[in-house]
């Protein structure tokens, strides 16, 4: 038998395998290596625009004032280092500043330093809604129930009042009948009051009372109250008020006493809106009625003044005549009166403005106010058509964030480019 005889693996064997085999990894490792190498570089990308994000957010939530103040700025970025800002007059509008904001942060696995610079660019934008916005009643304080719906209420309320008055039920009113009819002969005082309290920490809270006041007795009644986180706007939804067949006397009252403005930016206000609405046709129909549902022909002549053309055109200007009309008195004149009242609210014109439509048309055609306004708050009561004029302030926000110590704040490399509103109404 023949043995044959094992060498083992010659050197120069091995020698080979193993260059094959780098052969072969080498480019499985540049692979890996440079999976590693994006993978990072994406890390790091994604870690500077989501940065550019946190800064844009905190150009656009931080108060306008705050972001021009050396003093504060540097509060509003965490994590940021030397955080300064510069102000300039506006190449738009000379009368308001652009500012520029700088500084540097880390990020990153690596803790790779990074430079940012924000360019705020003063615009104005005019609004064709200007400050009129969706009726959203978790954004606006709006009194939905038109006051009309407690005029009868509040009428029956005070005759039973009347009623329960020993002096009057013991007296001669009555003639010895039981006869209420000489109750129901006075007009009365019907008082609205909005109010709004509460701070920007805290949230604001808005309520709304309506008082009838008639012959020393009086109701009231409270149909609104709403907590807001934000400060809202107040739509007050108005029709003009008919006791005992007669028209109101109408005061509208805004309490912001309770208000504090101390956090309030320059121009910043609360708006109020007086807007008039109207009823249902049936609804008015529903007033010459007899008992039985028949209409009063002796009342005839009272219903068709009441619809003539020329009233409907004065108090339905964008309303479709024929299905809409407002509440009238069935005596008196059309032309009400409306007042609204200054004292708790009379503030200034950059905190508070109200708008409204309270307005007829004369026999020549001619816009009239159905307004009184009180005593020194002629500046904060405007006509709900300067509503929809409104010229708000903007900012235009460029955000860029570069690796190093320095940033090339030329057009093309910007990072995020967004807008903010300025605070203020024009």
């Amino acid at each position: 038998m023949i043995q044959k005889k094992n060498r083992g693996v010659t050197l120069v064997e091995v020698l080979i395998a193993l260059t094959v085999f780098l052969i072969l990894m080498t480019p499985l490792v540049a692979s890996l290596i440079t999976s590693i190498k994006t993978t990072d570089s994406g890390k790091e990308l994604q870690s500077r625009n989501d940065y550019a994000e946190v800064l844009m957010e905190n150009v656009k939530n931080a108060p306008i004032e705050d972001l021009k103040d050396n003093t504060k700025v540097g509060s509003y970025f965490d994590g940021s280092e030397n955080v300064t800002v510069t102000t300039s007059p506006s190449t738009k509008y000379p009368d308001s500043d652009d500012f520029t904001i700088v500084g540097n942060t880390y990020l990153g696995t690596k803790h790779t330093k990074y430079s940012y610079r924000i360019e705020s660019v003063y615009d104005q934008k005019t609004d064709s809604y200007g400050i009129m916005e969706n009726l959203d009643p978790n954004k606006v304080a709006f009194v939905p129930v038109t006051f009309s719906n407690y005029d009868d209420v509040a009428t029956e309320a005070i005759i039973t009042q009347k009623l329960d008055d020993k002096s009057v039920t013991d007296s001669s009113i009555f003639l010895g009948k039981n006869d209420v009819s000489m109750l129901r002969n006075s007009d009365a005082d019907r008082y609205v009051e909005v109010v709004m309290k509460g701070n920007k920490a805290s949230g604001f809270e808005v309520s709304c009372s309506i008082t009838y006041s008639e012959s020393g007795k009086s109701i009231t009644y409270e149909p609104y109250k709403q907590k807001f986180p934000n400060i809202p706007n107040i739509y007050l939804m108005y029709n003009a008020g008919v006791y005992n067949n007669l028209r109101t006397n109408d005061t509208i009252s805004y309490d912001l006493t309770g208000v504090d403005f101390s956090d309030f930016a320059d121009k910043e206000r609360i708006n109020a809106f007086v807007i008039r609405t109207s009823e249902d046709y049936g609804n008015i129909l529903d007033n010459y009625k007899k008992d039985d549902g028949t209409f009063d022909d002796s009342r005839l002549g009272e219903l068709t003044a009441l619809l003539s053309d020329k009233l409907k055109d004065d108090l339905n200007r964008n309303m479709a005549g024929d299905i809409k009309l407002y509440k009238e008195s069935l005596s008196g004149s059309r032309d009400y009166n409306v007042t609204i009242a200054g004292g708790a609210w009379a503030v200034s014109k950059a905190r508070f403005k109200i708008y409204h439509n309270l307005f007829y048309l004369d026999d020549a055609g001619e816009k009239k106010s159905l307004v009184t306004v009180g005593s020194g708050i002629a500046d904060n009561i405007e006509d709900m058509d300067d509503a929809h004029e409104e010229v708000f302030s903007i900012y235009t926000v460029k955000v860029w964030i570069q690796e190093g110590d320095t940033v090339d704040a030329s057009d093309n490399m910007v990072t995020l480019q967004g807008t903010r509103g300025g605070g203020e109404i024009e």
